[in-house]
């Protein structure tokens, strides 16, 4: 999906610009990936999984693009993806068709600026012009920043999945359901 850029001053008096993902960002996108994988245990993706080259990380940024009914996000600064948010539907089914799935992102060096709490607040906007009537998430128990954020922007928990995520380190972390209703 495209979508009109927006821009932003940050916390800290950057400007932020929250723009779609273009072919041209493919590289700068597998980098992006790979480091946040490397901060933090939250991504559902471990570092050995990001393994796209760039030809095939165009090809999914270009099948998003023209689809209506995605929409990939990225929040630049300086010139440099420091943040990304992805909707698409949950499954492509009709009877769950009202339904979209989101993932967030930020690096972090840039948490606590605004930058997330930006993001969400335009995707929500999009996902209602798209025509979703939901918006589902699933959280990392421990990720009280992100579960912060969602309950700040309307999100509730519905519940739990016991034992979803299982680290490289053999630890296990429940998963939190949460959904809001556009």
């Amino acid at each position: 999906m495209k979508f009109k850029e927006r821009t932003l001053r940050l916390k800290n008096r950057k400007k932020c610009t929250l723009m779609p993902v273009t072919p041209f960002m493919a590289e700068a996108m597998i980098a992006y990936k790979k480091r946040t994988v490397r901060e933090t245990y939250y991504s559902v993706f471990c570092s050995d999984e990001v393994d796209n080259d760039v030809e095939i990380e165009r090809k999914i940024i270009i099948s998003r693009l023209v689809n209506p009914e995605k929409c990939e996000m990225v929040a630049i600064v300086g010139g440099k993806v420091v943040g990304t948010c992805y909707i698409c539907p949950f499954v492509d089914l009709r009877k769950v068709k009202h339904r979209a799935s989101l993932s967030i992102s930020v690096l972090k060096k840039y948490w606590g600026l605004g930058i997330a709490n930006a993001m969400l607040e335009y995707t929500i906007e999009l996902s209602r012009e798209i025509g979703f009537k939901q918006i589902d998430i699933e959280v990392m128990d421990d990720n009280y920043r992100a579960l912060s954020l969602y309950k700040k922007h309307g999100f509730v928990e519905t519940g739990y999945r016991h034992n979803a995520y299982l680290l490289e380190n053999g630890t296990y972390h429940d998963e939190i359901l949460m959904y809001k209703e556009l």
